[in-house]
């Protein structure tokens, strides 16, 4: 699925089914109703706050009462707890992209003068759309 899709546009593209997936390193809003993007058995993996925006509340029983599942990911605990773990993954991932098996899609470059200072906002200067590779796909 696109990154920048619409809740409305999955469900037309999934037929109402739901996807598999998401990775969602948003958080807020987008977070919520990602959630609600899952068919049954779906998993929503949880990596970031992009956003800033404050922790939305999941419900345990809606969960198990949709037969959904969510995973919390930190990279940066995982790095300092599993370093040899997180550096194989990276490799393998990375070797899938060298080889042309993996995919990476750019949604758009910018020129370094374009960059900003401080922490990253993962929004693009130009149009404020959502950067980066956060949202769902079905398998």
């Amino acid at each position: 699925m696109l990154a920048d899709a619409s809740e409305e546009a999955i469900d037309r593209m999934t037929r109402g089914s739901g996807v598999d997936m998401v990775v969602d390193q948003v958080g807020g809003v987008a977070r919520k109703g990602s959630l609600q993007l899952l068919r049954p058995l779906g998993w929503m993996v949880v990596m970031g706050n992009a956003s800033g925006a404050p922790d939305i509340d999941a419900s345990l029983s809606e969960l198990w009462l949709t037969s959904r599942a969510l995973l919390g990911i930190n990279l940066q605990q995982l790095s300092a707890a599993d370093p040899t773990r997180v550096c194989l993954t990276l490799r393998a991932a990375l070797d899938q992209v060298v080889s042309g098996t993996g995919k990476v899609d750019v949604i758009g470059t910018l020129p370094l003068s374009e960059g900003r200072s401080g922490p990253p906002t993962h929004r693009s200067p130009r149009d404020d759309r959502q950067a980066g590779s956060s949202g769902g796909y079905e398998a």
